[in-house]
């Protein structure tokens, strides 16, 4: 018979301690990363547009995300 005393209970979320207040950390960090790097790549769209090269594939909204989303995580990862 397996002795189950010890072990955690099956229904406990598997959530690492501290794990809220990094989240919130995180998106704060993610909307300031995000807030200043828009007004940048959409400068760098509208100047590629205008010297009639071919547009990004990502337009500024997306490029800013996927930015903010790498810059962030590399902040946490440290």
């Amino acid at each position: 018979m397996t002795d189950l005393s010890n072990s955690r209970d099956i229904r406990e979320p598997r959530t690492k301690p501290g794990v809220g207040v990094r989240r919130g950390e995180y998106y704060t960090y993610f909307a300031l990363i995000f807030l200043f790097a828009l007004p940048m790549n959409s400068i760098a769209y509208v100047l590629t547009a205008l010297t009639g090269k071919a547009l990004p594939s990502k337009g500024p909204l997306k490029a800013t995300w996927c930015e903010a989303r790498t810059v962030a995580a590399q902040i946490f990862k440290l």
